[in-house]
């Protein structure tokens, strides 16, 4: 994606995107000999669904990734050379795109992705226990005032402290295991939902983060919940900073752990140490493509894929010591995934958009103390970058030694005694 082509692997981590490709140089060639005749027809009817083409543009579209020129695309379908200049004028507006150079790449970079999506060999780890999705207490479902449907979980105890977890890109309510549990024995009551969209969320036409703030704020008051302790991770931040903005004095203190950044980031020659950061990146200056993306990692999701995905994102060495020392939390990720794309892709693909296109937040009210948490060895962000991008001070910063962007699952326990402990604890 932005001139991804078929060399090196990488995949946008469970950060943002699951999805498995490869990346480097792009192809003289446009064509794609070794995507199999089902994953071309995976690819086609995405792209068609994706862009609303009628069948017509998407055969031309088809000849034109496959090298034929507008002339020899009409002799091909037996039509005048009038009719697929038409036919091409509205693939150009479906897509956005302006010239014919410009869609022959896209399609090129997206039947890279499609061919990149297959299902790996069995690796050696053995992802074998079920976990968090069996003893999650149940979904439930708040009605907003629009009568869309918010879904959430409830975790410990009901009279307990009041908490908001604000879960990973493509995630879902599903906590890990023994949250429910370990949640009680702190005296915490922690509060999980589901974005617009994504889960067994409705999706709300108007997304912004402003506008998801506004639906947590209406859960928290449904609810009772006064005073509330706020946690995130990964591209969940941005959403709890404008949650804890909307609650104002009601927000007690935020934690961001592992917390990516929006908008669009210049690439380092770092970032090709580490396939999951390169493609982010470039996943951000092509939005366009994430729609369609989404999509094709929803029909082919499974567990060995997940397996492969995750395996590829341990670029950190403790990560990769991390994963092979806890292979449960495959099935984990596999889990949350699965529950976050159980009603569609759409949700999640315009939550990740909404996050490259932007910048920086305005957060005016917000007044909750903020602690910082990075793994030393994550490739994906740093105390710095935050605070600089958070454009404020923070009353904690803590850097945890022998790990990456696992730190959320490594350090399960210390984020719940964090959220138990009292203030200045």
């Amino acid at each position: 994606v932005g001139g991804a082509g078929a060399a090196g692997r990488g995949w946008l981590g469970w950060c943002g995107v699951f999805v498995f490709l490869r990346i480097g140089r792009p192809p003289r060639s446009t064509l794609f000999p070794y995507t199999r005749s089902s994953d071309l027809e995976h690819l086609w009817r995405t792209i068609r669904e994706s862009f609303g083409l009628t069948p017509a543009e998407t055969r031309l579209a088809a000849r034109l990734k496959d090298g034929l020129t507008l002339k020899e695309s009409a002799e091909d379908l037996n039509v005048s050379l009038n009719t697929v200049r038409n036919q091409l004028r509205a693939v150009f507006e479906k897509m956005g795109l302006n010239r014919q150079s410009d869609l022959v790449r896209a399609l090129a970079q997206l039947g890279a992705l499609s061919s990149s999506l297959q299902p790996a060999a069995p690796s050696t780890v053995a992802a074998t226990e079920a976990g968090a999705r069996a003893a999650a207490p149940p979904v439930l479902t708040h009605r907003l005032p629009d009568g869309r449907a918010l879904a959430y979980r409830v975790y410990g105890d009901p009279a307990g402290q009041a908490c908001m977890m604000v879960h990973q890109g493509l995630g879902s309510s599903l906590l890990p295991r023994g949250t429910d549990q370990l949640a009680r024995d702190l005296g915490l009551h922690i509060v999980c939902a589901e974005r617009p969209g994504t889960g067994r969320s409705d999706p709300r036409p108007e997304l912004s983060f402003a506008a998801i703030a506004e639906d947590l704020v209406d859960l928290t008051n449904a609810l009772g919940l006064e005073r509330v302790r706020v946690a995130a991770f990964m591209n969940g931040v941005a959403f709890a900073l404008a949650y804890a903005d909307a609650l104002g004095p009601r927000a007690e203190r935020l934690l961001l752990a592992s917390g990516r950044l929006t908008g669009a980031e210049p690439e380092t020659e770092g970032d090709r140490r580490h396939p999951i950061i390169l493609l982010r990146r470039r996943m951000a200056r092509s939005a366009w493509a994430v729609g369609p993306l989404y999509a094709l990692l929803r029909r082919r999701l499974s567990l060995r894929q997940v397996e492969t995905m995750v395996r590829t994102a341990a670029s950190a060495p403790s990560d990769d010591a991390y994963l092979r020392s806890h292979p449960d939390v495959i099935t984990y990720i596999y889990d949350y995934m699965s529950e976050g794309l159980s009603r569609g892709s759409k949700g999640a693909a315009r939550e990740l958009m909404l996050c490259a296109s932007t910048p920086a937040l305005n957060l005016p009210d917000l007044r909750a103390p903020i602690s910082v948490w990075y793994g030393a060895d994550d490739p994906g962000g740093s105390p710095e970058h935050m605070l600089a991008w958070l454009g404020r001070p923070c009353a904690e910063i803590r850097v945890m030694p022998g790990v990456g962007h696992f730190l959320p699952h490594k350090h399960w326990p210390d984020i719940l005694a964090w959220l138990a402990a009292d203030e200045g604890a």
